[in-house]
């Protein structure tokens, strides 16, 4: 067996295959069409594809996606390598075939000079730590919105178009000055944006809104539907966090919104205390895990980078 990537035709068929699990009410077509386009995006052609566990009969085992990442990590730049949608056909099943694959990908990506390899496990995390994965810290939070704001709010204006450009920006200003943080050029923002957006309607996944204070450096990025907010990431100081989110929550108050969840960060609890009634546990799927490659990878002490993703680095 060989790990190759998959051709275009290869990565339909593994769509195909995996449309069941992960395309989120999507027609089959249009989930092809969906991850097509992002594989044909800027930033997905030199940083996105589907590696394949091929016999030599021309029949595939196993699959996964490769992301090419950057991250900043103690003053360190890094290469990281996101493994997502591990996946095997029923057939093939329980004869080893993907923990063969994912250690063939080690060697792979070591020669590739990738200083980590990074995940969200789903199965929980003594698999990948039996392939040499750590499980990082990974907190989610739920919460009900109290039924008025505290007092000195800042109004509620409803979200208008997002700021894509300013949020960038801001984002790149922000990480510079974090601990851990996730590296993100032009063309890796219009790819996070063309997944929250190019998803038709019929997937049920909620119009991505962006919330972004006037004047300040500053932004909330949101999902919402009639039920709840899903907060899925939130970028500037404490104070004007605060702000921002109570524009957000006092908007979705005026549409009927109840709830706000999302994955927990630190800064959340002075930026949401006196607007929402907290519920924090640790995730039991998307669990981040991580697998150190370089010596540079290996020197992080990864289990004191306390939750350092945002849902929207989820892959």
């Amino acid at each position: 067996m060989t790990l190759v990537e998959a051709s275009t035709e290869q990565v339909r068929e593994v769509l195909e295959r995996t449309h069941s699990l992960w395309s989120e009410g999507l027609p089959l077509a249009a989930y092809q069409t969906y991850w097509l386009s992002l594989l044909s995006s800027p930033w997905g052609r030199r940083n996105l594809r589907y590696l394949l566990w091929h016999r030599g009969s021309g029949q595939w085992l196993s699959s996964f996606k490769l992301y090419t990442l950057r991250a900043r990590c103690e003053g360190k730049e890094l290469k990281l390598a996101g493994i997502g949608a591990v996946f095997t056909p029923e057939e093939h099943r329980s004869h080893g075939h993907a923990r063969a694959m994912l250690l063939e990908a080690s060697d792979l990506l070591s020669a590739e000079a990738f200083d980590a390899a990074l995940l969200f496990s789903d199965i929980g995390t003594r698999y990948y730590q039996d392939l040499g994965f750590q499980p990082l810290p990974s907190h989610e939070f739920r919460a009900d919105l109290v039924p008025e704001p505290p007092p000195g709010g800042l109004g509620v204006p409803a979200p208008g178009s997002p700021d894509w450009v300013g949020a960038e920006r801001v984002y790149e200003d922000w990480s510079a000055g974090q601990p851990y943080s996730m590296l993100r050029d032009h063309d890796y923002w219009d790819f996070l944006r063309l997944r929250r957006l190019l998803k038709p309607p019929a997937s049920g996944v909620p119009a991505c809104t962006l919330h972004l204070v006037t004047g300040g450096p500053v932004y909330v990025l949101a999902e919402a539907n009639e039920s709840a907010l899903r907060l899925m990431e939130s970028v500037g100081s404490v104070n004007r966090l605060r702000d921002a989110m109570a524009r957000l929550i006092g908007w979705a108050r005026t549409q009927g919104v109840k709830r706000i969840q999302g994955w927990w960060r630190d800064e959340y609890q002075p930026i949401l205390h006196g607007y929402v009634q907290f519920e924090q546990c640790r995730r039991t799927s998307e669990v981040a895990m991580i697998a150190p490659l370089s010596p540079e990878a290996c020197a992080i002490n990864w289990e004191e980078v306390a939750d350092p993703f945002f849902r929207t680095d989820h892959f």
